[in-house]
């Protein structure tokens, strides 16, 4: 995002496709620009429905990286076309619920919504942050990215490297929810929206906490075990895809076992598709 002049006095579209997806072909790219606003899309492979730019006829643009996971509920909720892209789905709930539209989201995305008429930029990170989130925002506007390498081709001075956060990388603690590796750009904190208003002005918003206020438990629950089951069999799912080889990474811990097992289960006669990696 750019007030005044357009993004190639700020970069190459090129030279920042090849940052953020060096791998890729260039005849991938997707592109949208007006006078204040651009996005690149570069998709991790071809027809990929994880990466996604679309433009509603209202105005309002989307690009979106992830996966939305109660996207029928949605279609149902905003009355969309059953083939509606998860871009898609965005634009409408943003249409319908503004800010707030994150909250009706569950998934792992990162994305961004620009509004040209009113100006306004509006990113937001799921809840869990699965999918990063990083912007730099000064003088010359809001620029964005799901990755630091973004960043170097923008020809708004040098980046600063963090000797904080190289300390803390240094010693396992980098987890930092809005520090990066360099001191001009920040990190969206998880489950964290920021909108960016026409005349510059930038709102912050925490949109989700977890409730941690329940009562100890010293015995099991048929009840509550067959529900978290239920919830975790899901979560399993909505992540396995429907089609080619999977790769479960296994550190011989509960979490990752329980995760590869469950895959495993699901699989049933497909199981041949599931190959383990491991340390």
């Amino acid at each position: 995002f750019s007030f005044e002049p357009p993004l190639s006095a700020w970069a190459e579209p090129d030279q920042l496709a090849s940052a953020m997806a060096p791998f890729q072909p260039l005849q991938w790219l997707k592109h949208w620009s007006d006078r204040h606003f651009s996005f690149l899309q570069m998709p991790l492979a071809e027809q990929s429905t994880s990466s996604q730019l679309f433009a509603h006829s209202s105005g309002v643009v989307v690009t979106f990286w992830g996966r939305l996971d109660n996207r029928p509920e949605l279609i149902a909720q905003l009355r969309a076309a059953p083939y509606a892209t998860d871009a898609e789905t965005v634009a409408l709930a943003w249409l319908k619920w503004g800010e707030n539209c994150p909250e009706h989201l569950s998934g792992d995305f990162a994305l961004a919504i620009a509004q040209p008429q009113e100006r306004l930029l509006f990113l937001a990170r799921d809840i869990m942050g699965v999918k990063p989130l990083l912007y730099r925002l000064d003088a010359d506007g809001l620029f964005f990215a799901n990755t630091l390498a973004a960043f170097k081709p923008l020809r708004l001075g040098r980046l600063t490297p963090s000797r904080r956060w190289m300390a803390e990388y240094m010693a396992e603690i980098s987890y930092h929810p809005t520090q990066t590796a360099y001191e001009e750009v920040k990190k969206l904190p998880p489950a964290h929206s920021l909108l960016l208003h026409g005349n510059g002005r930038v709102s912050l918003r925490r949109y989700h906490s977890f409730e941690t206020g329940s009562p100890a438990a010293t015995r099991a629950e048929p009840e509550f075990l067959d529900a978290y089951r239920a919830v975790w069999q899901q979560a399993v799912a909505c992540r396995v895809p429907k089609i080619g080889k999977i790769g479960c990474e296994n550190s011989g811990g509960l979490d990752s076992g329980s995760i590869t097992s469950e895959v495993a289960r699901q699989l049933g006669p497909e199981i041949d598709r599931l190959h383990g990696m491991g340390f």
